[in-house]
């Protein structure tokens, strides 16, 4: 029989998987994960700590935030900062832009896939207690499901797969609101390119710490000199010089990462 895992993200999809959770509409699982990228948005721990946190201790869980100095394969370097863009070997992690287009983006397996197998596996979880991984993809985001390459892990999407809890994107937001939670803000990493310019406003205005960590951290890759001309934006200018432009959008909840992130 294999253990009911959720592997939480901080936005709309997983927050609402949390919230049937606290209203008996799905099975508690043994446990709730969360990869710790070392770079995620203040924001997105703020409503961790403030919202999620508190109504799942009422049924007795929580999010359980993974290290990525333990459980990430070298840890983060530079005294454990996290302004580390690269692996050992040199090669780019982040879907930044180039000259002649985008890099891939393996930041998500190295930061998130990778940390959360380590720490179920150093929990007891593997061949011998197999895991259900519960992941938050949507009815709108079918595209996303995926077979797990590791054998004792089953990837499970309560949202497209059980019969009760079928939602779109717009369902998550209204059963959020029924519930009386506060909709989830996006979820993504402060640098990360996979960003539109209404999120960058957003986070220059209400975390400028973070949005000045993204302009650093890009000062730091072109300076460095291994990868050329980089930027995170896609208007290819230095991120504290970019004019962005906001635009009205009828569906202001899109996660960030789309296609590209794991959870």
């Amino acid at each position: 029989m294999r253990i009911d895992i959720v592997t939480y993200g901080g936005g709309i999809q997983s927050t609402t998987i949390a919230a049937l959770i606290v209203a008996g509409r799905l099975p508690k699982p043994e446990r709730i994960v969360m990869a710790d990228t070392g770079r995620e948005r203040s924001v997105v721990w703020r409503y961790l700590d403030e919202v999620t946190q508190p109504r799942l201790a009422t049924i007795g869980l929580q999010v359980e935030r993974i290290d990525p100095t333990k459980y990430t394969r070298w840890g983060l370097s530079k005294g454990q900062a996290p302004n580390d863009a690269g692996d050992p070997v040199g090669d780019l992690l982040i879907p930044v832009y180039t000259d002649t287009g985008k890099l891939p983006t393996f930041c998500s397996n190295e930061w998130k896939q990778r940390p959360v197998r380590r720490y179920l596996a150093e929990h007891g979880y593997g061949p011998k207690k197999p895991v259900r991984m519960w992941f938050g993809m949507s009815l709108d985001e079918v595209v996303r499901m995926r077979q797990s390459d590791v054998q004792w892990i089953e990837n499970h999407y309560p949202l497209v797969l059980n019969p009760d809890t079928r939602m779109s994107r717009g369902d998550c937001v209204s059963f959020l609101e029924r519930e009386g939670w506060p909709l989830p803000p996006k979820s993504s990493c402060w640098m990360c390119p996979h960003r539109d310019d209404d999120t960058w406003i957003e986070m220059k205005r209400d975390d400028p710490a973070d949005f000045a960590a993204a302009v650093e951290l890009e000062r730091e890759i072109q300076s460095g000199g291994k990868w050329g001309d980089i930027w995170l934006h896609e208007s290819r200018k230095p991120l504290g010089e970019v004019e962005f432009e906001k635009k009205d959008t009828s569906m202001p909840l899109f996660d960030l990462c789309g296609d590209s992130c794991w959870t």
